[in-house]
């Protein structure tokens, strides 16, 4: 939502779309961690014989199925970073190059659309993932907006 109210004044629309995409992908990385906790219920501390128990085959299962539901949550993830992106690029009070990165960025985790394309690419989606979201946080620590140029673009709007 803070997002939302930084970036209404550069496009009220996008800025609804990235934070509606933004819970979505909340939602979903919530849902994810669940399947890293069944499988502790599903061993219930049960010892390795060499050969996978029910119990441990249904671990694995809930394991998989945490992955698969990480990859969704990195393609929304994406989906959320592109609008941003496109935001801060649209913006007089925030650095053009981290939009420019943000979008980069995006475009690459919405590559898990099609993992057997993503997973390869996955080195290279990590470094342009750094390159964007380090300075995007470290900026808005560190440095914020540019506080008069936000309000002569809210006052624009």
């Amino acid at each position: 939502m803070l997002f939302y109210d930084l970036f209404k004044p550069v496009n009220r629309s996008i800025a609804l779309l990235a934070a509606s995409v933004s819970l979505v992908a909340c939602a979903l990385q919530a849902f994810a961690a669940l399947f890293q906790f069944v499988p502790l219920l599903v061993l219930g501390g049960g010892s390795s014989l060499g050969v996978l128990t029910q119990g441990q085959a249904q671990a694995l299962l809930f394991f998989n199925l945490h992955a698969q539901a990480f990859n969704i949550y990195l393609i929304f993830f994406g989906f959320w970073l592109i609008p941003t992106g496109y935001l801060i690029l649209r913006s007089t009070f925030f650095p053009r190059i981290i939009g420019v990165l943000l979008v980069l960025d995006g475009l690459g985790w919405a590559t898990f659309l099609r993992p057997p394309l993503a997973i390869p690419l996955y080195p290279v989606i990590s470094a342009v993932a750094a390159l964007a979201e380090i300075p995007l946080v470290l900026r808005l620590l560190v440095v914020s907006v540019n506080v008069q140029r936000w309000k002569e673009q809210a006052s624009g709007a």
